[in-house]
């Protein structure tokens, strides 16, 4: 039940990212991993009280803004192989969702698994990542099984 105006809403991000993107401004994203994480239904289950979540996002962005050079010292102190751990474990939940609904239609299943897998993969070709490739072979993929 909750539907954005995401044109709207598009339109004027792309805006906002133009005029500040030649200060370092690069965060201005609609999809940021923030906004998936509160605005899907494990926050609450009635989408009127899951901005409460949007709040304590912004809160800790600030928050991490006014330290960021203390956070910045204190993550390039830790060993990496712990922070690829905790980001990991830290997206489990969104990421277990997301596959949960990408395999739910049979009839996409297959070019589901297939994007995913090659998306995941890391392969370059022709110097275009991975995501690229993952996506348009989906497609291809989607397009030959569904004209059965």
């Amino acid at each position: 039940g909750y539907t954005p105006h995401t044109n709207q809403l598009v339109g004027w991000i792309g805006i906002t990212q133009t005029c500040f993107a030649p200060f370092g401004a690069f965060s201005v994203c609609l999809a940021a991993i923030s906004a998936a994480v509160s605005l899907d239904n494990q926050v609450h289950p009635d989408p009127k009280k899951r901005y409460i979540a949007g709040i304590c996002c912004g809160i800790c962005y600030i928050f991490m803004g006014v330290f960021a050079l203390y956070l910045t010292h204190l993550l390039l102190s830790l060993p990496q192989l712990f922070i690829t751990i905790v980001a990991g474990i830290a997206l489990l939940g969104t990421i277990s969702h997301n596959i949960a609904v990408a395999f739910e239609d049979t009839e996409s299943r297959d070019a589901s698994l297939f994007t995913f897998l090659l998306s995941a993969s890391g392969i370059q070709i022709l110097g275009i990542g991975s995501a690229f490739w993952g996506l348009l072979f989906g497609i291809l993929l989607y397009k030959f099984l569904s004209n059965k």
